[in-house]
């Protein structure tokens, strides 16, 4: 029997989160490029796009209290916490691009 250090689920954990760091640093990598590049240029009048970053911050509070409150109901939401974690970096990092490439 191989000795076993971590269980399955935090190995996938680990890879999915290396996979997202990449791509989160790409395009904060992009987007920090992009500004460097526009920081002379005034600024155009085309409104906000972001007018919906409340009704985010909110589910991400919602959903940080839920984390919490689920560990009580069973081993398996342990993982939640992490899921919403590389959820929430899934989110920048694509923000993120959309401000580099617009």
């Amino acid at each position: 029997m191989a000795l076993q250090y971590v269980s399955t689920g935090t190995l996938v954990t680990i890879v999915v989160g290396a996979v997202i760091a990449v791509y989160y640093l790409y395009y904060m990598a992009a987007a920090l490029q992009k500004s460097v590049r526009d920081r002379h240029l005034a600024d155009d009048s085309r409104p906000d796009r972001y007018h919906y970053s409340l009704i985010g911050a909110v589910i991400s509070v919602i959903a940080s209290i839920v984390s919490i409150a689920v560990y009580g109901l069973g081993p398996w939401f342990l993982y939640w916490g992490p899921i919403v974690a590389l959820l929430a970096a899934i989110a920048v990092a694509y923000s993120l691009r959309e401000e580099a490439v617009s």
